[in-house]
């Protein structure tokens, strides 16, 4: 069982009581203490999130993270202090930062933070690797994407969809079907089997444990996806992951 990559820039972390006992035991981790080269490890490394640490909130090269912005769109962008600051929150943010946590000492809550947010660059990063052409195809895709991933692992129902984007039913239905070549339910179920999969190589939890992390009503009903959308079980899933990756699984 592999962890989750977690590349951290900090010029304080020598600073940090919390690197060694929550970010050393539960990730794979590597860290730098300058943009330039956390830009080269981005790509050597290919983290499964960005953790920007500055430890006293008053980080004066903030306005760098600005421009790791174009790469943050795919891999999930954090800064984190142990002192919150409005004003620190306002100008992470402004400046690319996609989350802020507070690294308050409390492992288990840190650990689960990051883990969500992971999960929720994992959902930008499946349509980047299976439907790149649409985020330029309408602007409303960019608007379903971030309603699914602010829904996460909630599955909405299509008429939800498209009341938030002000549409019709029928119209969100031709949407989808041009924009991501496939039909809405067949789109959520991709989502939610690639989910699956990610947690079957990141965890050691169990078929029933996934089907409740991801809100499926029973496992049963996870099984069923996975046979409409693999043609084989959770269980044979698992075999294949000792030598294939989930995005090779899940390929048109």
């Amino acid at each position: 069982m592999s962890k989750p990559k977690l590349l951290i820039y900090s010029q304080q972390l020598s600073d940090c009581p919390f690197f060694e006992i929550i970010f050393k035991t539960d990730f794979i981790v590597e860290t730098v203490d300058a943009i330039e080269e956390l830009k080269k490890r981005i790509k050597t490394f290919n983290p499964d999130a960005i953790l920007a640490c500055f430890c006293q909130g008053q980080g004066k090269d903030i306005t760098e993270l600005s421009s790791l912005d174009p790469i943050s769109n795919l891999v999930p962008l954090i800064s984190c202090s142990r002192i919150v600051s409005s004003d620190f929150v306002f100008a992470s943010a402004k400046n690319g930062a996609d989350y802020f946590i507070n690294c308050s000492g409390e492992k288990e809550k840190i650990v689960s933070t990051i883990s969500k947010i992971i999960q929720h660059g994992e959902i930008k990063k499946f349509f980047e690797f299976f439907y790149p052409d649409s985020f330029a195809f309408s602007s409303y895709t960019n608007k379903i994407i971030k309603i699914i991933i602010n829904a996460f692992p909630n599955r909405l129902h299509e008429n939800e969809f498209a009341r938030q984007l002000g549409v019709t039913p029928q119209w969100f239905r031709k949407l989808c079907t041009q924009a991501f070549k496939i039909k809405f339910s067949k789109l959520m179920r991709r989502i939610w089997i690639f989910q699956a999969l990610r947690l079957m190589q990141l965890t050691d939890f169990d078929n029933s444990e996934i089907a409740l992390l991801l809100n499926y009503s029973e496992e049963g009903s996870m099984v069923r996806d996975f046979r409409k959308e693999l043609g084989y079980t959770p269980n044979k899933a698992r075999e294949l992951l000792t030598n294939k990756k989930p995005g090779d699984m899940l390929k048109l």
